[in-house]
């Protein structure tokens, strides 16, 4: 069993200002369990689409996403031991 069992996303929702993005939410997907596995993520436009709507409402835009990477319980020891190789 994994630390982390799924990938994951989230979409980054703030502004530009000048050279700088200001991140003031995160939206991550309702439904992402059904099109996440522990190998990957399955992106749907809907999510986008949620998004930007989100952000819209905030005066806010889509400026970014992210995903994770799971990990095995094992893995976090190995870098807890100072190792980097996962």
């Amino acid at each position: 069993t994994g630390l982390f069992p799924k990938e994951t996303i989230a979409y980054l929702l703030g502004t530009v200002q000048g050279t700088s993005i200001v991140i003031e939410k995160l939206y991550f997907p309702k439904d992402i369990d059904k099109f996440s596995t522990p190998n990957e993520i399955k992106v749907q436009p809907k999510w986008v689409k949620a998004a930007r709507k989100i952000a819209k409402q905030g005066k806010l835009k889509v400026v970014g996403d992210l995903h994770s990477h799971p990990y095995e319980h094992s893995a976090i020891k190995r870098i807890k031991k100072g190792s980097p190789k996962l």
